[in-house]
């Protein structure tokens, strides 16, 4: 519901806002009465301080009915304002939200570490498949939850796991403060209701890199753009040191919208999902480029058929000593890092592509030459 003054409430339905047939407009005293009812004092006090006007981002609890609502009050240039929308009572089943495969929700709920981002424009569901993904976890593993949010939307009991929620503004001055905390309570997941500046980005990094498993929302359009935002939070001197941050830490973007179904009956999730995958991707570059490379130069020239499954054998043999190998990881991971800096320093130094390149090589050898040598004695061990 849209409420502004001087304009009849309106209603957001299937994403078109609809007044009310023969409303009437709003006015400064109806608005007040319904701030009076919507809003403590203390955040009554706040919207309608004169000299330092703040907005409000609330929730509000209609026990009669059993219904909460998300509740956002600001000033423009008419007078107070709210949105408020309502929220649903329960937390869906994961099963019934609507990700495009089983197995995504599968995967994340069975992480140990790593960031999970979901991003969308605001109303797209972000906090719906946050909680219920999170609730899964709650109810089929024994963990220590944290959730940071700016209102608490979604209410968990503990089940399996034990979950604490945290409202910034109310039990913590802001996210950053509360993450910090947060990691002093020995937590396996933290929930941070959004990413809004530099501090909060880089503590939940760093819990994502320390062995949490760390939620969280951003506003953008698509999956890419999560990667963009986070870059362009931080100075520019960072981005080298970010991007590999963001390849050893980053699990899943899951990028959300609702668009209306066919037939006119309602909206639909639509979803974009990028997945870390440099573990596999490392295997695949390791194998083709290292231990073919060497074992060329061991075998004679005349390598046939029937050395094939022979060399098959060690190629497999590679690869199942390689899934445990603590350093190949973090190997392909800086190629990673790598190759997304690079783009990002062709799209902003177009003329100077050759060193940017230079960069990254450089780059590369500063922190992973130690780490490639490593590997490829292990391989040539393999291959004796």
């Amino acid at each position: 519901m849209h409420v502004k003054i001087g304009i009849p409430l309106s209603l957001r339905i299937d994403d078109d806002l609809i007044q009310l047939p023969e409303g009437i407009a709003v006015n400064e005293d109806t608005m007040k009465y319904f701030l009076g009812i919507l809003l403590s004092e203390k955040n009554l006090e706040i919207v309608t301080d004169e000299e330092n006007p703040k907005d409000v981002d609330t929730a509000f609890e209609w026990k009669e009915q059993g219904v909460n609502f998300r509740l956002n009050v600001f000033r423009d240039r008419d007078g107070l304002a709210f949105v408020m929308r309502v929220l649903a009572s329960t937390i869906p089943p994961i099963q019934e939200v609507g990700l495009p495969s089983d197995k995504i929700w599968q995967d994340i709920s069975g992480l140990k570490r790593g960031l999970v981002l979901v991003t969308g424009v605001t109303g797209s569901g972000k906090s719906t498949t946050i909680s219920s993904l999170i609730n899964h976890i709650n109810l089929s593993r024994k963990t220590r939850i944290i959730t940071l949010e700016d209102p608490v939307e979604f209410l968990f009991q503990s089940e399996s796991s034990m979950v604490s929620q945290r409202q910034v503004g109310q039990d913590v001055p802001s996210f950053s403060d509360g993450l910090r905390s947060a990691l002093r309570e020995n937590p396996d997941i933290i929930f941070v209701g959004e990413i809004r500046d530099t501090e909060t980005a880089s503590l939940a990094l760093s819990a994502a890199e320390t062995g949490h498993l760390v939620f969280s929302t951003l506003h953008t359009r698509d999956a890419k753009g999560a990667l963009s935002r986070i870059v362009d939070m931080f100075p520019s001197e960072q981005t080298k040191s970010l991007c590999l941050q963001l390849s050893f830490s980053l699990s899943y973007v899951l990028s959300q919208k609702l668009v209306p179904r066919s037939d006119g009956n309602g909206r639909i999730l639509a979803m974009e999902v990028l997945k870390n995958l440099s573990k596999h991707m490392l295997q695949d570059k390791l194998i083709g480029s290292v231990v073919d490379k060497e074992t060329k130069e061991k075998r004679p020239k005349d390598f046939n058929k029937d050395l094939a499954k022979e060399w098959a054998d060690i190629r497999s043999n590679f690869l199942k000593e390689i899934q445990n190998f603590e350093i190949a990881p973090n190997l392909y991971n800086c190629f990673n890092a790598l190759t997304f800096q690079q783009t990002h320093c062709e799209q902003r130094v177009k003329d100077d592509i050759k060193g940017a390149r230079v960069r990254m090589e450089s780059l590369l050898n500063g922190k992973c030459g130690n780490r490639i040598d490593l590997v490829k004695n292990k391989c040539l061990a393999l291959t004796r």
